[in-house]
């Protein structure tokens, strides 16, 4: 159980992307990553991600000197990003996660609406060989993997089993 916990947490970390340390001209710093860039000019402006999930907007002009120069470097490059990636391309997730995704308040289930999409995802399948539900939904998992794994690099299927050593 800890080498699946330990497992869980490392495959967590590597999932979000690095944060840089941004600073206001009033030299307040923080560690944000930059998530997206909107408007032009002095109206340039960074959606960035704080540590606990939720974004914030930031505006150019209220960025020190060093800050506002790597935020226009920054939307120049995702700009060049954007025009080589293909134009809207989609995950084959967002129908499946949008309007399905909960989050714990308390002790109550909730919808979850103001989270941040993921760049990746990784889909946890727990299973064992004496399970008969398994048995019987393996072989769709793997048919699933095989059609769509070769065309998106935007998830990784993780088995963890439950069987035991004899």
């Amino acid at each position: 159980m800890k080498i699946l916990l330990l497992a869980t947490a490392l495959l967590t970390v590597s999932s979000f992307a690095a944060s840089d340390a941004w600073t206001s001209k009033d030299g307040r710093t923080a560690q944000l990553e930059l998530v997206k860039t909107t408007g032009e000019g002095d109206d340039l402006a960074g959606e960035f991600r704080m540590k606990n999930g939720k974004t914030v907007k930031i505006k150019m002009a209220d960025l020190d000197e060093a800050s506002a120069e790597k935020l226009q470097t920054a939307a120049a490059a995702l700009v060049k990003e954007d025009d080589t990636a293909e134009a809207g391309a989609a995950s084959v997730f967002d129908d499946i996660i949008d309007g399905n995704l909960v989050k714990l308040d308390g002790k109550k289930l909730k919808d979850c609406k103001d989270f941040a999409k993921p760049t990746k995802y990784y889909i946890f399948y727990y299973t064992a060989s004496w399970c008969g539900p398994c048995q019987q939904f393996t072989p769709s998992l793997v048919k699933f993997y095989n059609e769509t794994k070769p065309n998106n690099n935007n998830f990784e299927l993780i088995l963890i089993s439950s069987d035991q050593d004899e």
